[in-house]
């Protein structure tokens, strides 16, 4: 009955990237034509695959919830291409997004059945490098500062979240009673739904750049 109880609690904290999510939607109305506007979606889809995970705990679901997080990170490397190479068409950009997701589902997958390991988390590392990486070379060659305090709060946030994540994968939580309610896996999901919030900041303030790009695209 307790593990039932804490197994709620975890599928429930989800709701915080729906939460997240429409207020970034609600933020991004008026630039509908960014590719910013993906985010707010994505993320509810994060917050609605991981609820369904925490709700059955199959391997299907396992790979449901990993694989709707690469279509954020995914994004991510979009977002930071298509402002170091402005000259890449939209439609490209949209052909490499869809080819990125498709191979990292079906490698996630074919690994998994075929030695049952689950890559997942190094898929997601993957992405996440190369994103840097392009906010880096982004940030060398910028010619006008920009506010690069969203992004490092995000890192921040998300590096705070990965230890609560750590925590619950070692199981080394279960006998501290400050993790009792929420558990470790709860405060993973509220922390990380926060850091994408801030990332979406990060991000938005390159929505008339980019705004502009699309049109011309």
């Amino acid at each position: 009955m307790h593990i039932s109880y804490m197994q709620s609690v975890t599928a429930w904290s989800n709701l915080t990237f729906v939460i997240v999510g429409l207020v970034i939607i609600f933020l991004n109305r008026q630039y509908k034509k960014t590719l910013t506007c993906w985010l707010g979606p994505i993320i509810i889809l994060i917050g609605l695959s991981s609820f369904y995970h925490h709700s059955t705990y199959t391997e299907f679901t396992k790979m449901l919830d990993l694989g709707t997080i690469f279509l954020f990170s995914s994004l991510l490397i979009i977002l930071g291409l298509r402002r170091y190479r402005p000259q890449i068409k939209i439609s490209t950009l949209a052909w490499l997004y869809t080819v990125i997701n498709l191979a990292s589902w079906a490698l996630m997958y074919i690994i998994h059945n075929a030695i049952g390991l689950n890559i997942g988390i190094s898929i997601l590392g993957i992405h996440v490098v190369f994103a840097l990486a392009y906010e880096t070379l982004i940030w060398l060659k910028a010619k006008a500062p920009y506010r690069l305090s969203w992004l490092l709060a995000a890192l921040l946030i998300a590096s705070i979240a990965a230890n609560f994540w750590m925590m619950d994968f070692t199981k080394s939580w279960g006998n501290n009673h400050a993790f009792q309610w929420p558990n470790a896996h709860a405060l993973w999901h509220f922390l990380t739904a926060f850091s994408l919030g801030f990332v979406y900041l990060y991000y938005k303030q390159f929505n008339n750049i980019d705004g502009q790009r699309l049109s011309k695209a």
